[in-house]
């Protein structure tokens, strides 16, 4: 356990070194290892698939991430494209499986899993020539139906996503749900349209229903 810490905190200090160009924009922003909702929006709340890694790019210009990967304590979960990018200011997602649904930039893992554990895991990003650009290690903290996310985006430090605003995650988009960083020079900060289903409960709700949200609880599971 004492050798993979050194390693994450290798990895962690090379990054603070400094990576040049527009690579060193880009950072893990948020990681969902038990998810209790379906986050990758494919109709099916599942306790793998809708686990995910967020990337964000922090800069005003595109950032290739071609043949960059993303690994956990064990290996390479996933191998982006040779023609991957992410927009200024915006993020890119990858699920854990499913059909992601609604969203500009997101995959599914190519190695056909994430394999978060809940109880605890490091997650580090890996530029083409397997240099590391960031990394992230969590704790039991990321077993509580919830995601870590920095906050601010792209900048601060991690936190439950639930005790930032009150929501399990938001994948895709910032933690107040814009689907570019806001307060940046140049970034518009979009906001997120809501999946067509929130659209009718709003509907619902102009009528006066009431519309009662259900959360999901469940304790942790080890998925490697």
């Amino acid at each position: 356990m004492m050798t993979r810490v050194m390693g994450a905190v290798l990895a962690l200090c090379v990054w603070w070194a400094g990576q040049p160009g527009a690579a060193a924009a880009v950072r893990i922003n948020e990681v969902l290892a038990d998810p209790a909702g379906d986050a990758n929006r494919d109709g099916e709340v599942h306790a793998t698939r809708d686990e995910f890694v967020e990337l964000v790019n922090s800069d005003a210009s595109p950032v290739s991430i071609a043949q960059w990967s993303l690994s956990d304590l064990v290996r390479v979960r996933h191998v982006f494209s040779g023609t991957a990018s992410i927009p200024p200011h915006g993020f890119f997602v990858v699920f854990g499986g499913g059909a992601p649904q609604g969203f500009g930039y997101a995959v599914a893992a190519s190695s056909g899993g994430l394999g978060l554990n809940n109880a605890g895991d490091t997650v580090t990003l890996r530029d083409a020539a397997a240099l590391p650009i960031d990394a992230f290690l969590y704790g039991s903290e990321g077993g509580r139906n919830v995601s870590l996310t920095r906050s601010p985006d792209a900048t601060g430090s991690f936190a439950l996503h639930a005790g930032v605003n009150g929501r399990a995650f938001s994948p895709g988009a910032t933690v107040d749900g814009f689907e570019r960083l806001v307060n940046v020079e140049g970034a518009p900060g979009l906001p997120v349209l809501p999946e067509p289903s929130s659209l009718v409960l709003m509907g619902l709700g102009l009528f006066g229903l009431p519309v009662m949200r259900r959360w999901h609880y469940g304790g942790p599971v080890d998925k490697r």
